[in-house]
């Protein structure tokens, strides 16, 4: 039980984390989105697989946040707004749990092919919505906007989820009752509400 607490905490965490910082960046003028959330996430799940000690804390971290990111189906004028984002999300966890598969000792070109992993996995998405007709805001700058996401973001992402995983320590808190609820319940109303 107390395993899934941890999962469903980190996973609600990560959750809330999209719904503020992610929004925060998505909108800002320099669009910064692409360097900062993915090693967020990761710090995240890292800490996830550290206290679980499980190896599918990953995904299942990231089946929390993809599905907190869900309730704005509920809202979103179009699907595909909310979809894609829960759908890197899901792939970030996947590769991530690759990564951490066998713990924490990670080399640069580890998490090289994990960051490159889940973006062409991402981008695959993109191109099979392209395929049916559905207009992408990275697809519609062609290569210019494809090639910095494959190169420039992945390696900058890259470098933060080494130097991530050599610096972070578990956390030592004691999860307190009414924890996982309340962020569960603030991973939800904020996600609505932005």
């Amino acid at each position: 039980m107390k395993k899934w607490k941890e999962i469903l905490f980190f996973g609600a965490l990560w959750g809330l984390a999209e719904a503020t910082l992610g929004f925060v960046l998505h909108v800002s003028a320099a669009s910064i989105a692409g360097f900062l959330m993915f090693p967020v996430g990761f710090a995240i799940m890292w800490q996830a697989r550290e206290r679980t000690d499980s190896a599918y804390a990953p995904i299942q971290v990231a089946t929390v946040a993809a599905g907190i990111k869900l309730v704005n189906l509920f809202f979103a004028p179009m699907w595909i707004t909310v979809f894609n984002p829960a759908a890197a999300i899901i792939l970030e966890g996947l590769f991530v749990a690759v990564l951490l598969r066998k713990g924490n000792r990670l080399s640069p070109s580890s998490c090289l092919l994990a960051t490159y992993g889940w973006r062409l996995g991402y981008l695959a998405i993109l191109l099979i919505q392209l395929y049916f007709g559905f207009t992408l805001r990275l697809l519609q700058g062609g290569m210019a906007s494809v090639l910095p996401f494959v190169t420039i973001d992945a390696g900058v992402n890259a470098l933060l989820i080494f130097l991530i995983a050599k610096t972070s320590r578990r956390l030592g808190f004691e999860m307190k009752p009414g924890w996982v609820g309340a962020t569960l319940a603030a991973a939800v109303i904020v996600t609505v509400v932005i």
